[in-house]
């Protein structure tokens, strides 16, 4: 079976100062609002992430130079410059496997574990802290009962900076680089498809991640 992983940005607009790496819980308007809900104990559940690009916020991203003067997001490339904002929404259904199979539902992929965790402190809001990453998707990896050389492929949040995206590889590489005998890592972000839908970005990677777990 194909494994996969699906870093979310974490969500909220507030920002307190905590000086360690910290859970956040969202609400299903944030990007990590997929993975909450993944945690509950629910039978099921819907979650429907959707974002609109308000213009007074897409003026000050670009006022502050976070978007790519372009419109193309380049992530893990050497030309990048900036992200995207894009809008739209997603829509999963969530539910426990032994019902599903019970109910004779068509399961189009099956999450072997989940984690929400916030950055800490950091050189400033947009920038990324590595550890944190790494600390979430090891802790992840190990409710999962899962070893890195599992892992198939990942969808990276990779928007696309050119301060961003390397923290986040090196992440990827602290965590994933000893392959032993697996075949390479395949990264990708959707992203260069769709732009950053922000507050959806976590719906759309994580629906991009079962279509292609789905083909492998």
């Amino acid at each position: 079976m194909r494994q996969a992983l699906q870093p979310s940005p974490s969500g909220g607009d507030a920002v307190f100062p905590m000086p360690w790496p910290s859970p956040v819980f969202p609400g299903p308007q944030t990007a990590a609002g997929l993975a909450a809900p993944t945690s509950s104990a629910c039978p099921w559940r819907s979650a429907p992430p959707a974002r609109l690009a308000w213009p007074r916020r897409l003026g000050c991203a670009s006022r502050w130079g976070m978007l790519a003067p372009d419109g193309t997001c380049k992530t893990f490339d050497a030309d990048a410059n900036g992200y995207v904002r894009s809008e739209g929404c997603g829509v999963v259904v969530l539910k426990r496997l032994e019902d599903a199979t019970r109910d004779g539902d068509r399961v189009l992929a099956v999450i072997r574990g989940t984690g929400v965790n916030q950055d800490g402190a950091s050189s400033g809001q947009t920038v990324p802290n590595g550890p944190a990453q790494q600390a979430l998707m090891r802790r992840v990896l190990a409710a999962s009962r899962l070893e890195p050389a599992d892992i198939d492929y990942v969808e990276a949040h990779g928007t696309g900076t050119p301060l961003g995206d390397p923290i986040e590889l090196d992440a990827l590489y602290n965590v994933f680089g000893d392959r032993k005998d697996s075949s390479p890592l395949i990264i990708g972000s959707v992203k260069t498809n769709l732009g950053h839908l922000e507050s959806a970005s976590g719906v759309a990677g994580f629906i991009k991640t079962v279509l292609a777990v789905g083909k492998a």
